[in-house]
């Protein structure tokens, strides 16, 4: 037991590696520098993550374990059986390797990625705090979704979230002090519809934009129409039976685009705040 009274298992269990700092530091090595033969118990790739993990602890075997099969079930990688040493026996699963897939490969520069929906969930978080736990929640079934590879339902989720992020910006600029009891009441979503809130946004919003510091306008109507988008491709029309065919790659970029355009909607979300706060002081 240490000084502060916690137990030396539980400082191993929080200084343990997540099986997504695993995945991620397999999709580095495997098939590059890391020995990734797949091995028997504790040999193989698993003393191989053992030997070359940074940091003063090693991942315990079973993490490893997760991780490899994560990133396999997520089509990330395989396992490569067709190596036979020049034997005539068929090739024993000790001496399969792990090679990344194009697609595991394309995810070693990528900022935030959504092949690894762990590390893209903990990231958009980072990056926007103030996202309520239901945009939250909805992003990581749209994630959990990708995985799946239920791009439909994927769109769908994802449309969500954006909608919920809209409605929260428009409880902000519902507060905004150039607007006037009248104004402010046509953004009441009890009482409107989206489609007749989104109009009067726009509408309004030009009134103010003046005020607005650069960094956060730059480029707004972009990152608005992101938004606008979402919501009417994905979560109008997907979420119809409308035929609308949704696809990896679709789900991949508009998974990216969708962070970029939050954090901008975000930061208008918070001028609108401080605006509102200054006022009442």
């Amino acid at each position: 037991m240490s000084t502060d009274g916690t137990t030396h298992s539980e400082i191993a269990k929080v200084e343990q590696p997540t099986v997504t700092q695993i995945e991620e530091f397999l999709l580095q090595g495997i098939g590059a520098a890391l020995d990734s033969r797949l091995g028997r118990g504790p040999c193989g790739i698993v003393r191989a993550v053992a030997d070359n993990y940074p940091g003063d602890v090693r991942p315990a075997p079973n993490i490893v374990a997760q991780a490899v099969w994560g990133l396999v079930v997520r089509g990330l990688a395989y396992f490569d059986f067709t190596s036979d040493n020049g034997s005539v026996l068929p090739s024993s699963p000790e001496n399969w390797w792990i090679y990344p897939t194009a697609r595991g490969l394309a995810t070693r520069s990528a900022q935030i990625n959504p092949d690894m929906p762990q590390g893209y969930l903990e990231q958009f978080v980072r990056d926007i705090p103030q996202a309520s736990e239901i945009v939250q929640k909805y992003v990581k079934e749209a994630l959990e979704t990708y995985s799946q590879r239920c791009y439909m339902a994927c769109a769908v989720m994802l449309g969500v979230a954006a909608e919920a992020a809209f409605f929260e910006l428009i409880d902000s600029f519902g507060t905004y002090p150039e607007l006037d009891d009248a104004k402010k009441k046509s953004f009441d979503s009890t009482q409107h519809s989206y489609s007749q809130i989104r109009k009067e946004f726009i509408k309004r919003f030009e009134a103010c934009r003046a005020d607005i510091p650069y960094l956060v306008k730059e480029n707004i109507d972009i990152q608005l129409t992101a938004i606008f988008e979402l919501i009417r491709k994905y979560r109008n029309d997907t979420g119809h039976p409308t035929g609308f065919i949704m696809d990896r790659g679709s789900c991949f970029l508009s998974l990216i685009a969708f962070v970029e355009a939050a954090k901008r909607l975000y930061a208008l979300k918070g001028f609108f705040e401080h605006k509102a706060y200054d006022e009442n002081m």
